[in-house]
This record gives C-alpha cells, sequence and structure tokens, in this order.
C-alpha cells in the first residue's frame, strides 16, 4: 500500500474538482499521467484567473494581448512588475472524471448490474452484490458534508441494503438520521501500484460484515483520549524511542474509526511519520478487521499495550 493517491481523494470529496497547473505539477512522480491512462481526470476549461507567477502573492484575470510578432501572448497585472507574463501550459487545468472513476471501481468490486449516476457529480449506483444471502445496492457518494438538501441522502436510503463508498470524508453527525448505513472509506482500501489501481477486497467485506460496531467506532470510544495518551507516552518510556505496539496502533483505530485518522492522529502524540500501512499491518496481525472489533470490549490488552492472557 501507499499514499500516492492521498491528494486524488481530497479533490473527489470537494464540490468543484478542478485543478491548476501548478496543483498538478505538485503531484508525485508521475501520478498526474497514471490518473490520465485510468480516465480519472481530464482536461478541463482553460483557466481565467491564475496564481500570478512574478511574486506567487495574488489570483489575477488573465489578460490576452497581440505582441509584436502577432502571437497572443499572456499576462497578469502585478504591482511588483507591472505585467507578469503567464505561459499558455501554465492556464491549463484538470477535473476529475467521475463517470469514469465510479465505472472503475464497479468493475474493481466485481458487481453486476450498469453502473448508473442517480445525483448529477454526486452519486452513483456502482451495482448490486450478495451478501449474507441478500442482495444489495453499493453506491459511490462524494461530498456528503455538502449536502444541504438532503438529496443524496434520500436518494443512498431508498437502495436496497445500501452500502456507500465514500472518498476521503465522513459524512457528519447525524447525517443519516436514523438507521445508520455501512459507510466505506475508499483511501483506507484503494491503492495504486505498477498495475493500476487495486482494492482489498477483504477487509472491506469484514468492515461490512459488523458495520454497526465499526459505525459505532467513530461515537464510541473504548478508552479515552486521556488513556489512550497515556499508553502512547508509557511506551515510549519504555522503549526510550517512538515505537509503539500493536495494542496502540488498534485503540487508535477503534478510536478515529479509520486506518488514515488513526496514522494521523498517532503521528501527532509521537512527532514522527506513521503511515496508515503500519496501521493497517498491526490490524492484520491482530487477526483483521474483524477480530480488531471483537477484542474491543474484552481484555486482550491491558492499559499499558501489554498483551495478556484470556
Amino acid at each position: 500500500m501507499n499514499d500516492d493517491l492521498e491528494c486524488f481523494w481530497s479533490l473527489i470529496d470537494f464540490p468543484y474538482p478542478v485543478l491548476s497547473f501548478s496543483a498538478i505539477n505538485s503531484w508525485p512522480g508521475n501520478l498526474h499521467q497514471r490518473l490520465i491512462d485510468l480516465d480519472f481526470i481530464r482536461q478541463a476549461e482553460t483557466a481565467s484567473r491564475v496564481l500570478c507567477p512574478e511574486c506567487n502573492d495574488h489570483m489575477e484575470e488573465v489578460v490576452a494581448m497581440k505582441g509584436p510578432d502577432g502571437k497572443i501572448q499572456y499576462y497578469v497585472p502585478c504591482e511588483e512588475v507591472l505585467r507578469a507574463p503567464v505561459s499558455p501550459e501554465s492556464l491549463t487545468q484538470w477535473t476529475v472524471h467521475l463517470d469514469g472513476f465510479a465505472r472503475v471501481l464497479a468493475s474493481l468490486l466485481a458487481l453486476k448490474g450498469k453502473c448508473k449516476e442517480l445525483v448529477p457529480n454526486s452519486l452513483w449506483r456502482l451495482g448490486r452484490t450478495r451478501w449474507q444471502g441478500a442482495s444489495r445496492d453499493v453506491m459511490f457518494a462524494r461530498c456528503l458534508h455538502w449536502d444541504a438538501t438532503g438529496k443524496v441522502r434520500s436518494e443512498i436510503v431508498s437502495g436496497h441494503k445500501p452500502i456507500v463508498f465514500v472518498p476521503f470524508c465522513l459524512p457528519p453527525d447525524g447525517y443519516w438520521r436514523r438507521k445508520m448505513l455501512p459507510v466505506i472509506l475508499l483511501s483506507d482500501f484503494v491503492t495504486m501500484n505498477d498495475n493500476g489501481i487495486e482494492i482489498d477486497e477483504l477487509a472491506i467485506w469484514a468492515v461490512i460484515n459488523d458495520f454497526k460496531t465499526a459505525t459505532s467506532l467513530r461515537c464510541t470510544k473504548t478508552l479515552s483520549e486521556q488513556d489512550l495518551n497515556l499508553m502512547i507516552r508509557r511506551q515510549i518510556k519504555a522503549e526510550k524511542y517512538t515505537e509503539l505496539t500493536d495494542a496502540i496502533y488498534i485503540e487508535a483505530y477503534r478510536q478515529c474509526g479509520s486506518l488514515r485518522k488513526a496514522a494521523d492522529y498517532l503521528s501527532k502524540r509521537v512527532g514522527k511519520y506513521i503511515s496508515k500501512d503500519v496501521v493497517h499491518t498491526a490490524i492484520n496481525r491482530s487477526g483483521g478487521f474483524e477480530a480488531a472489533r471483537r477484542n474491543e470490549n474484552s481484555n486482550s490488552f491491558s492499559r499499558d499495550g501489554k498483551r495478556q492472557s484470556v
């Protein structure tokens, strides 16, 4: 697993997923071209406003003028140089091809039925799957935090036992109003490698299998945050360096509700970068997501992070 797609996930969950030329250039390696090849992003309209290339301090309207050679040249006004030249290439913008991404996701999950857009640019029914003897709609939704009218929510809950995939952001507290639905963060389970995009289906179905527990993890903590921080401090002090036990990784996952959020939380606590892959590995060593949740209320781990017999 890797985090090359991190910038892509946050882009999908933005209401208007348009990227400037400078933003694309900040992406790692050849990610931009690989996403083009996958038909995940496409060229958008030419930018009418850009960041001043001279001072990088202000956005300005682009002015097109005919140069001495008769060719069109582009500028933006700037107090430092009056007119800052802008290259035609820097006016290029890119946007997420949401339909293309939804179709690839449906294919990765090997779903039955046709992938169909239900709410423009917001919700897709990817297809159907059978789970524990029942047929269920599998949906892909984005920008649930921006669903002010509740239109997306209404379409989702009208589906048949829906399973919902979201890119990067979980729906806000109280979003479903009534019955909680299984919501899966794609950023936790989808990765890019040399062969393209891969999805960790086994981990996803493990979460869905016990989604009531998974959703309750976001509002019910097995330990207080103070207790978890105490576990971390004791472990660091005992080991003389910032190395954590699997118990701490698992407890952070339980409290935070996702691999990425657990990794971010622990990184801040120990003062060094911890990737979501490290948390994922610890969960796998414990027996997987289901085992981690099954042990949630057991005495498998003591408060100092050491394993106990049961």
